[in-house]
């Protein structure tokens, strides 16, 4: 929140994992870098944030690979990274893959990263292997970007998409 102190979130990473519950940050800045070193479980940066967060590019597979491996050097156990209509990456730890998603038009990217960040919440928290975690929340985003505003997609809408999102594991 404004005016916060810039480790309110890694505060809170840490005061929600005592409680035995997972944490899930999506913030930017200095409160993104602060709250890494909390070691949430879920990260999710867009590509902007990461690029700030590692000064590291994201542009090929080889460049996400090591973008990837310098966030996750950072504490998070997991992290699911928007690349806007390029797709996302995911990075658990064990392996690193990349989604693209399938051609679309574009109505609006409002609420979009929302979407694909609850999409993967949705897969991990239902034990799915992390090649679907990422597709899940590609589907998610993109089937978001087809509406107007920020609406959300409707679960037939995100398993629409779903059918048509290519995942590669890249590492």
């Amino acid at each position: 929140p404004p005016g916060a102190p810039d480790d309110t979130y890694a505060q809170l990473v840490r005061a929600v994992q005592a409680c035995g519950a997972w944490a899930a940050l999506d913030t930017s800045g200095a409160a993104l870098r602060l709250g890494c070193l909390a070691a949430p479980d879920w990260l999710k940066p867009n590509e902007v944030e990461a690029v700030e967060l590692t000064g590291l590019s994201f542009t090929t597979d080889e460049k996400i690979v090591d973008g990837m491996r310098a966030i996750l050097a950072l504490g998070p156990k997991r992290a699911l990274l928007s690349l806007g209509a390029s797709g996302a990456a995911y990075a658990d730890g064990d392996a690193i893959w990349r989604a693209t998603p399938p051609a679309i038009r574009e109505i609006s990217a409002v609420g979009a990263g929302d979407a694909l960040h609850t999409g993967g919440l949705w897969a991990w928290m239902h034990d799915l292997p992390a090649d679907e975690v990422l597709r899940w929340a590609t589907a998610a985003g993109t089937a978001a970007a087809m509406l107007d505003g920020s609406m959300m997609p409707t679960f037939e809408q995100i398993k629409g998409v779903y059918a048509r999102v290519w995942v590669t594991r890249l590492a």
